[in-house]
């Protein structure tokens, strides 16, 4: 493992802070049990799942959102 500093994160280009910030995110998310979920959190989530059972023609591909913000449109 590389030993980096926070301040040596901060002065990445933020392309690639959103790239380290996903990798971290998909490393948490292969364990889910260790990210815990306050009320607010699980409340949010439950508005969202139930919008997007509303009306799924607002719903965007997750391939759509990240070239959005990577910069690939």
């Amino acid at each position: 493992m590389v030993d980096v500093t926070f301040a040596e994160i901060l002065e990445l280009p933020p392309k690639e802070r959103l790239q380290l910030l996903e990798a971290i995110w998909d490393s948490l998310i292969e364990t889910p049990e260790v990210v815990p979920l306050t009320d607010d959190m699980r409340q949010e989530l439950d508005r969202r799942l139930a919008s997007y059972y509303r009306d799924r023609t607002t719903a965007r591909p997750w391939a759509e959102i990240r070239a959005e913000l990577f910069g690939g449109k």
